[in-house]
């Protein structure tokens, strides 16, 4: 399986020097069965249900954090 395959679609490549830094916040509503909200700073919270849902919000989440060139852009 090459590197492209194992990505998720929709997905960005970044390699380490252009990574962001992201806070993301998880609210935990439930515990049985896992429930809650988790969002960015900036962000509408992304609802989940369940543990496979969590991993797929914050996939989301840091998919749409810019990178540190795009906030240099953005700066500048």
């Amino acid at each position: 399986m090459t590197d492209s395959e194992r990505r998720s679609r929709g997905a960005r490549s970044r390699r380490p020097w252009e990574a962001a830094a992201v806070l993301i916040r998880v609210w935990i509503e439930d515990t049985q069965p896992l429930a809650g909200t988790a969002a960015t700073e900036g962000s509408e919270p992304l609802r989940f249900d369940g543990w496979l849902e969590l991993l797929r919000v914050v996939s989301e989440l840091v998919a749409a954090a810019p990178s540190s060139g795009e906030d240099a852009d953005a700066a500048g």
